[in-house]
């Protein structure tokens, strides 16, 4: 399986009737996701959303760019979303196969080795 992709969702300061589309399911934990964010520098919500019967682990992966940190967990129990604000410097990959994306992997919080695949990720960047 490969790679899914998700583009964040634009919201502007005060707007009505916003199309909001279900969460993008991650069909393969194990490759996980990117999201490529179409403006630099923005801070990104992310809502991570356990599918599936196991609390889920759902990593960041550390970006190469000049504000890049280490990886980051975040544990979402089995039936829960969370949302996490993101900046997006500190995941960016500026080399490689995720060039100018962010990348999130998704495990099964019991067992490490093995990817879960009952997961989902949605984000929102917005403009204000």
């Amino acid at each position: 399986m490969s790679v899914v992709t998700i583009t964040p969702l634009n919201i502007s300061a005060l707007e009505t009737g916003l199309n909001i589309t279900a969460a993008t399911a991650v069909t393969d934990g194990e490759n996980g996701c990117t999201i490529a964010p179409t403006r630099k520098n923005e801070q990104l919500l992310i809502e991570l959303v356990a599918d599936g019967s196991n609390d889920t682990d759902f990593t960041f992966e550390q970006g190469d760019g000049y504000a890049a940190t280490q990886d980051k967990l975040i544990a979402v129990p089995a039936g829960e979303s969370h949302f996490v604000q993101v900046e997006f410097g500190r995941f960016l990959n500026t080399t490689g196969t995720y060039k100018g994306k962010i990348h999130i992997t998704v495990a099964n919080n019991a067992d490490s080795a093995v990817a879960e695949d009952g997961a989902s990720v949605r984000c929102f960047q917005t403009y204000l």
